[in-house]
């Protein structure tokens, strides 16, 4: 309470990964509605608040973080190429056509 939000991203990002960033604006609001899979019933509701940021400083370094099994690099190239859920798959498209609409300077 009484933190703001940019600055509890900057705060999470440099605990949880070692990174100390710079927040330059929000991608967008997800929501992941994860389903029984045999009912199919909603089970969780997971809203991910997704924001343009660039590495400023720090190194990657996730080992004293529990919520981090492993964390890794790619390309943007690469990324696609991944195999990751639906909905990672969204915001990963999202992040892509908004550095291609000229936001390459802010991460």
């Amino acid at each position: 309470m009484g933190e703001k939000v940019k600055d509890a991203v900057v705060r999470e990002v440099e605990e949880e990964t070692g990174y100390r960033i710079e927040v330059n604006r929000l991608l967008g609001v997800y929501d992941n509605i994860v389903r029984d899979v045999s009912s199919k019933k909603p089970i969780a509701h997971i809203i991910n608040i997704i924001w343009m940021a660039k590495v400023v400083s720090g190194t990657l370094d996730f080992r004293k973080d529990q919520e981090i099994i492993r964390a890794k690099w790619f390309s943007f190239g690469n990324a696609e190429k991944l195999r990751i859920p639906s909905n990672a798959r969204k915001i990963l498209c999202d992040a892509l056509l908004a550095i291609d609409k000229g936001e390459k300077n802010e991460g």
